[in-house]
């Protein structure tokens, strides 16, 4: 299958090293920015174009599209309309309004290919310690959750200027993009529930030269009853991801790289092996072998658009 990579900034490269390691070599690439052509040229050997236009000329038979969020509209509607199976960073776009316009577009055209918005932290092993730990009789169920995830947004890409980057500005999609990527595996873990009402407060409280809130901070009460806390910046200079999960019988905590566990019957903390650090590029494969399965017909991909609506439906009555 002939794959098309639309933008090679850093999660372009990493998808198309993903596809790579799968065996899937018939790749294409493009990116207005000739450097960035270049180095996806040069290291892995990938045909690489400055207009979609070129890129369409060789047929690709499905789209992988890594460019800021404000950007991916175009490369739905046209994966859609041409029923092409298609992957998409999320948030698919930082506009309820438009996601419910691919979904009419999808129903109106009778899209039957696989539409796959990135779920990542679903792969994450740990997460998968947490799924099994969340649904364990002597934990359920969870009734209360605290989620922090924190980190200083020049240190995103030090090789770069921050000020320039998508997550600084609104319009591009920053501020949204993380509590996007969070709120899903969240509400995946906790059953697939979703959000009946939010609080919350959006503020740009930092010196940063941003567009953006740096501080987001929600309260959630979902569907099935769980009281949901999560706090998002772009300011804290030793990034974190924490989160807590409370029920009557126990704690769960969740850093990324660990999970510990308390029981209410216990008297001290037990701590499940730590992740090595080759796991996390694992997990961007694992992700990518799901969207395969699911051309193949599988198994059904993870997320979906009408999730991925409902996230930022959520989202977008705090940070309008």
């Amino acid at each position: 299958m002939r794959f098309l990579i639309i933008g090679c900034g850093s999660m372009g490269k990493r998808r198309i090293r993903n596809l790579l390691h799968l065996g899937e070599t018939d790749l294409l690439a493009f990116d207005p920015r000739e450097d960035r052509r270049q180095e996806v040229t040069a290291r892995y050997g990938v045909s690489a174009f400055s207009t979609f236009e070129e890129a369409l000329a060789h047929e690709p038979e499905a789209l992988v599209i890594s460019t800021p969020p404000a950007l991916h509209a175009p490369y739905v509607e046209w994966a859609i309309r041409h029923n092409v199976h298609f992957f998409c960073e999320v948030p698919l776009s930082p506009h309820p309004s438009e996601i419910e316009r691919f979904l009419h577009l999808m129903r109106e055209s009778g899209f039957h290919r696989v539409a796959a918005p990135s779920s990542t932290w679903k792969f994450l092993p740990t997460v998968r310690m947490l799924q099994q730990l969340l649904n364990e009789p002597w934990f359920a169920p969870a009734l209360c959750v605290l989620h922090q995830v924190g980190q200083y947004l020049p240190d995103w890409h030090p090789w770069e200027d921050y000020r320039t980057f998508y997550a600084a500005d609104l319009k591009l999609g920053g501020g949204l993009d993380v509590p996007a990527i969070e709120l899903n595996w969240m509400l995946w873990l906790l059953g697939d529930t979703r959000v009946k009402r939010v609080q919350g407060v959006a503020r740009k409280l930092s010196r940063l030269e941003i567009h953006t809130a740096d501080v987001l901070q929600l309260l959630m009460e979902c569907e099935n009853g769980v009281l949901l806390s999560m706090h998002f910046d772009m300011i804290q200079r030793k990034g974190e991801r924490y989160v807590k999960f409370i029920s009557e019988n126990g704690t769960i905590v969740w850093e990324g790289w660990t999970v510990r566990f308390f029981r209410a019957s216990g008297t001290d903390w037990t701590f499940l092996p730590e992740l090595e650090p080759e796991a996390i590029e694992q997990t961007y494969v694992e992700e990518m072998r799901a969207f395969l399965a699911a051309i193949r017909g599988e198994a059904a991909f993870p997320n979906d658009l009408p999730t991925e609506h409902h996230i930022m439906t959520v989202l977008r009555q705090v940070l309008p």
